[in-house]
C-alpha cells in the first residue's frame, strides 16, 4: 500500500513538473516576443530632474518643458501600442505562413519606430528652444544633449549624469 502511494505521489510530482515546464516555455516565448518593446519603454528620460534643477529654470520654462514631456509621453504610449498590435498581427501572419504580408508588417513596425525617433528629436528641439543661451551652454557642458551618444559614451560618464 505504501509503495502505491509513493508511486502515485512521484507520478503526480513528475507530471506537475512537466506541465510547469511546458507552461514556463510559453511564458518565455511571450517574453521574447515583447522583449524589444519593453526595452524601448525602459529608456531613460531625455533630461533627468537633477539636470533640470542644475539649469535654474524659471517657472514658465518648467511648465513648458513639463507640457512638452507629457505630450511626448502620450504620443510614445500610442506609438508603442501600435507597434505591439503590428507585432501581434505579424505573428499571426507567420502562423498562417503568409510571409509577404509579414514582411509588410515589419516595414510598418519600423515606420512606427522611425516616427518615435522623430518625436524624440522634436522634443529635444522644443526643450532646446525654451532654454536661454546660458542654460544651453550649461546643458552642453553637462552632457551632449543635442548629439546622438555613441556606445562608448553610453557606458561612460554621461550614463551617470542622467543626460541623453
Amino acid at each position: 500500500m505504501k509503495k502505491v502511494m509513493v508511486l502515485t505521489a512521484v507520478a503526480v510530482l513528475v507530471s506537475s513538473l512537466a506541465f510547469a515546464d511546458c507552461h514556463e516555455g510559453q511564458k518565455m516565448k511571450k517574453m521574447r516576443e515583447f522583449g524589444e518593446h519593453r526595452r524601448i519603454e525602459r529608456e531613460r528620460p531625455l533630461l533627468t530632474h537633477q539636470i533640470l534643477s542644475e539649469l535654474d529654470l524659471s517657472e514658465d520654462q518648467q511648465d513648458l518643458i513639463h507640457d512638452y514631456r507629457t505630450d511626448f509621453a502620450k504620443k510614445k504610449i500610442n506609438i508603442m501600442a501600435d507597434i505591439r498590435v503590428l507585432s501581434l498581427e505579424k505573428s499571426d501572419m507567420f502562423r498562417d505562413k503568409d510571409f509577404n504580408k509579414a514582411k509588410k508588417k515589419v516595414e510598418d513596425i519600423f515606420q512606427k519606430k522611425v516616427e518615435l525617433e522623430k518625436e524624440k528629436i522634436d522634443l529635444r528641439e522644443k526643450i532646446w528652444k525654451v532654454l536661454d543661451k546660458e542654460q544651453q551652454e550649461k546643458l552642453e557642458q553637462n552632457c551632449s544633449f543635442m548629439s546622438k551618444p555613441d556606445k562608448a559614451s553610453l557606458h561612460g560618464d554621461r550614463k551617470k549624469s542622467g543626460c541623453r
